[in-house]
């Protein structure tokens, strides 16, 4: 099941139906389609239980390939707010990465946070720079062209440090996708 959530209906918020599926145990996808783009905004909506959030304006072919994400996306992947992939552990709740084999647990700031959960929610494909800036940073941002690069290696440095067998991995010329070491 899916629902495509617009945040912005006339007489109530996208946010307060999008919590009340979540109370009534609702384990449908939800896509949240919004003109709020701030962080706060998407944090919102991601850490109270929607799957996607996509800001307006935006092309009906990427709706469609998000649609298409979550329809094909394993069931296991996201239970009770956890994204799991390999031997690593992402709680949308409390922005915490922990690893399987050794129960270590790292929190992750906003910026990381975002970006792991883009890369496990495309674990299957090289994701492009210019995809993860447009999606982290947003389109009409003005950040360092090396933002991508350093919270890239933050993150790789937290799944070291819970032990994790997972890393990104980059792919020149194109972007970066997640790996298993299995060393």
């Amino acid at each position: 099941d899916l629902i495509i959530l617009d945040v912005m209906l006339p007489g109530i918020n996208g946010f307060d139906i999008l919590k009340k599926i979540r109370k009534e145990k609702i384990e449908s996808k939800v896509i949240m389609l919004t003109a709020k783009g701030e962080l706060e905004d998407k944090l919102n909506g991601l850490t109270n239980g929607a799957n996607d959030y996509l800001t307006k304006p935006f092309h009906i072919e990427e709706l469609v390939a998000r649609v298409n994400i979550q329809l094909r996306n394993d069931d296991d992947t996201i239970k009770n707010n956890l994204i799991k992939y390999e031997d690593i552990t992402l709680d949308i709740n409390s922005s915490k990465l922990s690893c399987t084999t050794t129960g270590s647990e790292i929190e992750l700031i906003c910026k990381e946070f975002l970006l792991l959960e883009y890369l496990l929610n495309n674990k299957t494909r090289i994701v492009s720079k210019e995809l993860i800036n447009d999606k982290i940073w947003g389109i009409d941002n003005e950040s360092e062209s090396n933002n991508i690069e350093a919270y890239v290696s933050f993150i790789r440095k937290k799944l070291k440090a819970v032990g994790s067998n997972v890393t990104i991995k980059a792919v020149r010329g194109l972007g970066y996708k997640l790996e298993v070491n299995n060393e």
